[in-house]
């Protein structure tokens, strides 16, 4: 895919470097090929650890949960190796940033692995992804980012590659379905709950206005384009978004798999995604949006190119 040299304007050789990040649901590494214009995927590899569950019930990171994190850097340490990676850079989100213990995980991690996981605020989390979506849906004109993760939703207003304001509010898909205690097919109350939690915090984003087009990342934008456009078609309608989290929610957890092309673990996520984003849109006086094919770990292979994050330099 071709990308705006507004993005990559230094890149004078090819190069390959890998991004993780640990999140709410899952971890996730990306191995990036860049060359001039270019960006090319050479390895993409998740695991699912459920770590928001784990933090939003005891608000720590149990050790058997730390050792499954160990186990996954090595795992993304082989990987990045075997593809010639020169460095690699694994950060954590929300989950990692709000475990009462983080600080004393991440060292243990650093001692087993000799991997540094770096955490990000929030906003910068959403300045990362939005330099990713630049890839493929820059505009010029006043717009809206949003990205939907398993503790926390970003929205932000943006002009061309600048982001003007960033709001980070807690309704994650997992702490939404811990918080209104979801289950399939879901009751109208735990429904109800959502919906008002969802909106409280979207109070916070009335003053954005104005804007031309709404763009989406992260892995909860991409299940709905899976559920919703077997042709992969990049525009969601708000329309499609409701009546897909009123379907959802009357459908047991077999027959939603069953229906849309999803793995369980990201179709029980579609029914509080779909309310979060769709609430949003309505909120925003925006009736479409299109979802991006590229994220945060994207984002930060470019960070490191550009010089603004070092990562770790792997040895051969």
């Amino acid at each position: 895919m071709r990308l705006t040299p507004i993005i990559i304007n230094d890149i004078i050789m090819k190069r390959i470097i890998s991004a993780a990040d640990f999140g709410s649901n899952t971890c996730h590494l990306i191995v990036g090929s860049t060359t001039p214009g270019n960006f090319n995927v050479l390895a993409d590899e998740s695991e699912w650890l459920y770590l928001g569950k784990e933090i939003g019930s005891t608000g720590k990171i149990s050790s058997e949960s730390t050792q499954r994190i160990i186990d996954t850097v090595e795992k993304f340490k082989k990987t990045s190796k075997k593809c010639k990676c020169e460095k690699m850079l694994i950060f954590g989100t929300e989950s990692l940033r709000s475990a009462s213990n983080s600080e004393k995980v991440l060292q243990k991690i650093k001692e087993k692995t000799d991997i540094e996981i770096l955490l990000i605020p929030g906003d910068e989390e959403a300045r990362i992804s939005h330099k990713a979506t630049m890839l493929d849906t820059f505009t010029s004109a006043p717009s809206l980012f949003v990205e939907v993760g398993g503790g926390s939703t970003q929205v932000c207003y943006c002009f061309g590659t600048r982001i003007q304001e960033v709001v980070s509010m807690p309704i994650g898909t997992s702490r939404l379905i811990a918080k209104c205690n979801i289950t399939y097919p879901c009751p109208q109350e735990s429904i109800d709950k959502i919906h008002e939690i969802v909106d409280k915090e979207l109070e916070k984003i009335s003053h954005f206005r104005d804007a031309d087009c709404m763009v989406a990342a992260g892995g909860l934008a991409r299940g709905a384009i899976k559920a919703l456009h077997p042709d992969n078609n990049r525009n969601l309608d708000l329309i499609e978004l409701e009546y897909l989290a009123e379907t959802c929610g009357k459908l047991s957890e077999e027959t939603l798999v069953e229906r849309y092309p999803l793995k369980t673990r990201r179709a029980v996520t579609i029914l509080p995604g779909a309310i979060v984003i769709s609430k949003i849109m309505k909120k925003l006086n925006m009736n479409e949006l299109t979802v991006s094919n590229f994220g945060i770990r994207e984002g930060m292979i470019l960070e490191i190119l550009e010089g603004n994050y070092p990562g770790t330099t792997l040895k051969k």
